[in-house]
This record gives C-alpha cells, structure tokens and sequence, in this order.
C-alpha cells in the first residue's frame, strides 16, 4: 500500500485571514506565527475538547472533570462570525446563565452605556455565578477576567465573506426588530459603518495579534472555530462533556 494510500484523512483548517492549509486540526497548541498570522503548523493535533478536565473528560491521571453547574465558557472572536448564537445555544443547553456584551455595552437607540457602569455590569454577572457563557470580547469589560476564569475560551475566527453574509442574513431575519442578545431599542441594522468595521477596522493586525496572543497564553483552553461545521461540532461536544457529569 502506498503512503498517500494510508495517510489518516486530512482536516482542511485556516489561519484567521481564511488562509487554507491540510493539517489536522487541534484545540491545545498554537505554534508562533508568521506575520501576524496564525501559523497551520500549530494545529497538529485532533480537534477536540477530550483532554479539558474542567468539561468531564478523564484526566490522564484518571480524575474527572466540572458538570455544567460549574463550566464557564468564555465566547471571543469577529463581530459577525455567530458569538452570540452559540453562546444563547450553549447556555439553554447546559442550563447556565448567559451574557451577550452588546447588552452590556449599548443602551437604547445604540448609545454606548456609561464605561464605568459597562465594566461594574459585567464584573457583577461574574461574581454572582459560578457557571456561566460570556458572549464577546470587549477589551475594557473584564475580559482578563474573563479569560482566566474561563474553562474553554472559544475564539470564533471566520473568514470576512462569511460573516459578512452571516450579518445581511441576520439584517433580514431581525430586520425593523431587536435580536435577542441585543440592548432594547437597538434596531437591527446593517449600514455602511458596521460593514466597515466587518470586513476592516475590526479586523486589525493588532486585533488579529491580540488573538493570536490569547491561544497561546491560554493554549490548553483555547479553541479556535472558522466555520459552522467547526462551531456545530465544538458545540455538541461542550453539551455532552458537560451533561454526562
């Protein structure tokens, strides 16, 4: 049998500009990157979340893991790329309290809420649960926080096309309406400026390292989702970990 005969099938996986290259993908290692970009070298190993003893899984000295009453998920990533959805699909699954940030960061009509009351909101959702789902990154909110405290932190990295179609179908879906993980009297809306910030300012090579920075600090509970399937999969195996404790 040849050697192309019997390689394991390969996991087509994408750096965070949509790059594609065949390698397997993993959820616990992140090699250094190229030019600000995450390098396919890193993601050698399978994707999955087996190894997390925080979400059931045997440990390999044989110990086990938190049920959902305990799990804390933290949910990061490009605006547009499906945060909010999962997180709302997540917590009604394992039963658990959710934040969505942009509840947290606007008030009506879209105004930007008072910095100091923003950071106390989301500060005081953290102290009064010990299992939660934080839907967004928002730098100034706890995010340190946030992402210490957090026992998977899910990196939702899309390519642009993607969420950019994800955001106009939303834009129909919710349109003359406020979605559900929004502030009240925040319309739906999908003009020229969120566009802009969709496909360029909110996708910075700084932002893009800040990213980069939190996969590998964070390497054993980072993992990054760059489509639906990827998200589907993370999401069944999260409800499972968790509910089989």
């Amino acid at each position: 049998m040849s050697r192309r005969a019997r390689a394991r099938p390969l996991q087509v996986v994408h750096d965070l500009d949509g790059a594609r290259s065949r390698k397997p993908r993993t959820c616990s290692t992140l090699a250094s990157s190229t030019k600000g970009r995450f390098s396919a070298e890193g993601f050698r190993s399978q994707f999955c979340l087996l190894q997390y003893n925080a979400l059931g899984s045997q440990s390999a000295a044989g110990g086990s893991g938190k049920g959902a009453e305990h799990v804390k998920v933290a949910v990061i990533g490009y605006a547009g790329s499906g945060k909010s959805t999962f997180a709302r699909r997540l917590g009604d699954a394992l039963c658990i309290p959710v934040q969505h940030l942009d509840q947290v960061f606007y008030t009506s009509n879209w105004q930007e809420r008072d910095k100091g009351e923003a950071r106390n909101l989301a500060e005081a959702f953290l102290d009064a649960n010990d299992a939660w789902v934080v839907d967004g990154t928002y730098h100034r909110l706890s995010l340190a926080r946030r992402l210490e405290a957090a026992d998977v932190i899910v990196i939702f990295a899309s390519p642009r096309r993607t969420c950019l179609l994800q955001a106009w179908r939303r834009s129909r879906r919710y349109a003359h309406r406020v979605r559900p993980d929004m502030a009240d009297g925040c319309i739906e809306r999908l003009d020229a400026e969120f566009v802009l910030w969709l496909v360029w300012k909110g996708r910075t090579r700084s932002r893009r390292k800040r990213f980069e920075e939190i996969c590998r600090d964070y390497a054993e509970k980072a993992v990054v989702v760059k489509s639906r399937g990827e998200s589907e999969q993370l999401f069944r195996r999260l409800a499972e970990s968790t509910s089989s404790n």
